[in-house]
């Protein structure tokens, strides 16, 4: 088995945290909202990413995070954590097919 960095195994937990939220919203219709660059929002997006977030967090207090939706949570380290829970947002349709549109959204954490 190989060993993974801690922030390896954080970014995996919070990803598939992530995507049990992201669940709940199978085949369901999505309510998008528009943020002020125009780009859509859903809540599908703001729920996973405070997902996220908490779970980065309770592992490295002191890491900044930029979220997609949230924008930047500074803390005292240079080490900034960029999450983005539904890459390609504005490319699904009105409901939410993850299997019909595999390939136009990603959960990345990085």
């Amino acid at each position: 088995m190989e060993n993974k960095s801690k922030e390896l195994e954080t970014a995996i937990k919070a990803a598939l945290e992530a995507g049990k939220v992201l669940e709940k919203y199978f085949e369901t219709e999505i309510l998008k909202e528009f943020k002020e660059d125009k780009t859509p929002v859903t809540l599908a997006d703001g729920e996973s990413e405070e997902i996220i977030k908490k779970i980065i967090l309770e592992n490295f207090p002191t890491r900044s995070i930029f979220g997609e939706e949230t924008g930047m949570t500074a803390n005292s380290e240079d080490y900034v954590w960029h999450i983005d829970p539904i890459d390609g947002t504005r490319n699904l349709p009105t409901v939410f097919h993850f299997l019909q549109y595999p390939w136009l959204w990603s959960t990345r954490v990085s």
